[in-house]
Parts: C-alpha cells; structure tokens; sequence
C-alpha cells in the first residue's frame, strides 16, 4: 500500500437547483475503486474519503436541504491542516504524505482560462457561490509543502461562467518550503468554454473522461516498461478520450473531444503515477483467398509471422500502438489499436 498517500473522491449527481446527472456517483465510486486496489493507486482505504450525494439521503425537497455542501468537502480539506499542524507541534515538520489525489465529478463551470470548479449539490442561480475551485485547492497544497505530489481529476463542464466568483476554501496561510520540487498532475474533462459528456459503458451511465482516464490507468496508457507517467497518460487521454464519445457528440462543437491536462513536460515521463503492464487488445486480420500460402507479418513492436491458410483468419493481442499486416507479393496494410477495443483488419 502506499502508506502515506491520501484522495479525496467527490461525485455529486442530485441538484435541486439543477438537472440531475447519472454518471458522477458511478465515476467517484469507480475511481475508488481503483485507488485502492493493490496493482491501483494502492491507497490505504481509511486515507480516502469518499463524498457522494447518495451519502445524505436524496432527493431534496429543495436546494437549501441539498448536500453535499461546500463545507463537507472544506472540512476534509482542512484535515490536512490539522495533521501538518500536529506533525510541526511534534517537531516531525509540517509534510503530511507522498501524494494528494484530489477526484471531483458533477456539474461544473470555468470563469477563466485555467480554474475548473464543481458545483455542489446546494448550487443554484443567479449566484451559484456553491463550488469548489479545484485548481485553486491543488495549487493550495502544492505551495503548501504538505505533499510532494498533487493529483487533480476534474470530470465536469468548463462553460464560460466569468462572472461568477471564486469561493476559495478557508485553508489559511501557505507555509510550505521549497515547493519548486512538487510535481503535479492536473486532468481536466473538458477544454475552457466546452461541455463534458456521459454515456452508458457496459449498462452503466459513466463521464467519457473517467471512463477514458480508468481505461488508461489500467493499463492503456502503460509504457513498454509498464510504466503509467504524466507524458503517457496525458498522450493517451488527449489520444482517445475523443473514442469514448457518442456519435452525436463527436459532430457536436460544444462538446469538448479532449481533456484539458497539465504537469511539467520537463519530468513528465519520470513522474510514475501507477504501473501496470500494458493493455493488449484483439487483432483478428482477415485475408482473401488469393493470400492463401503466403507468409504473413505483422510489424511494429513485438513482431510474428504466420502463414495464410485458406479462409481463416489470424488472431493476435496487441498493446496500442500503430502496426502494418505485410504480405510478401502484396501491399502492406496500416492498422491501429487504440484505446476502442478489437481490432479487424481487412487485407
């Protein structure tokens, strides 16, 4: 386990003021998930605290009875303030663990370029002061010191609300040293101004993102060397995100077709945010009867030759990635295997 790593996991999917959503509760609980398997995030279960809004009874009679709050999750950030201040008491200085995941999922909304903030279940108009500001809450605790790595997962819309203030948390002074060495991991759903979206995946209404983001840290996004970093996940994210999406949204130009996602490019690929050996997916290549006898290659990456036998086809697994099917006297044939599933190749 990683003893000293905390998340914070919030999916709020009841509104009062707002319409409900499906995916939120679904995508917080399957992020838990993963943070605390052991081949995870291998987070210790009691340094996770989960927030959903089946936690408070829904539905609400009305936006005032709404919860979660912004004060739940103020709370559980403020936690991390009490424990640095018991570790300096201590004379143990003021770091509080490894790594802070910070996951939150709902409706959302974006006053500027680079803030993206969760509405929570109370919100409503014309003031909509109920929000968490995550960006502002991840810089918070990287300036602060307590951690040495911040981890942001926003899944929620960013459509242009400027004129809506930010409510920051009451976390007090920062008072962190040499936080030029923190690392951090910012993935937003949604570019500014754009909407998110949710989908069914498996008899389940999940965000694209998350769906796309849990299908990378199981391996999608994994490295030869079954490696998951801020280079590999940010490629594969801004890669695929966009094959999770229904047909409609992908012709729609208010929904956004990728993520916004930050880290410093200088250590991206050394900063290792899980490890899993890569996904492999399911190639079948089908040939025509004229390839019949002919030796047959698939090339790029682990390479294997077969020879055609008359109507059947050939059947191999492959980590994603861009191949070719060569077939000596014939054309060679490109194929890629992304993060969508099987692969058929026609020659």
């Amino acid at each position: 386990m990683a003893a000293d790593d905390y998340a914070i996991v919030v999916g709020i999917s009841e509104y009062p003021g707002l319409d409900d959503l499906d995916g939120p509760e679904n995508d917080a609980r399957a992020f838990y998930a993963w943070l605390i398997k052991p081949d995870g995030g291998a987070v210790e279960p009691s340094r996770v605290s989960r927030i959903l809004s089946s936690d408070f009874g829904p539905p609400f009679a009305s936006v005032t009875e709404a919860k979660p709050t912004m004060e739940r999750v103020h709370d559980e950030l403020r936690r991390f303030v009490t424990i640095a201040k018991r570790r300096t008491k201590d004379g143990l200085g003021f770091n509080v663990g490894r790594r802070l995941y910070l996951y939150l999922s709902g409706h959302g909304f974006a006053r500027d370029l680079d803030e993206a903030a969760v509405f929570m279940a109370d919100a409503a108009p014309p003031d909509w002061v109920a929000h968490i500001p995550g960006r502002y809450c991840a810089n918070w605790f990287i300036k602060s010191g307590f951690f040495q790595e911040v981890v942001l997962l926003m899944d929620c819309c960013r459509e242009n609300y400027a004129s809506v203030p930010t409510i920051v948390p009451p976390l007090g002074p920062r008072t962190g040293q040499g936080v030029s060495e923190a690392r951090y991991f910012f993935g937003f759903s949604s570019r500014f101004g754009l909407l998110s979206r949710e989908r069914p995946f498996d008899g389940e209404v999940r965000g694209v993102f998350t769906e796309a983001l849990l299908e990378g840290l199981d391996g999608g996004a994994s490295t030869a060397a079954g490696e998951i970093t801020a280079a590999s996940l940010d490629s594969y994210l801004s890669d695929n995100m966009k094959h999770y999406l229904a047909p409609a949204d992908i012709d729609d130009p208010t929904v956004t077709k990728q993520p916004r996602v930050e880290y410093d490019t200088a250590s991206g690929a050394q900063f290792v945010l899980a490890r899993k050996p890569p996904k492999r997916y399911r190639v079948t290549v089908h040939f025509p009867p004229s390839m019949a006898g002919r030796e047959a290659r698939v090339v790029g990456g682990e390479e294997e030759s077969m020879t055609v036998a008359d109507g059947a086809p050939w059947t191999i697994d492959r980590p994603r990635g861009a191949y070719f099917v060569v077939v000596a006297g014939f054309p060679s044939r490109p194929f890629e295997v992304t993060a969508t599933g099987d692969v058929n190749v026609h020659l």
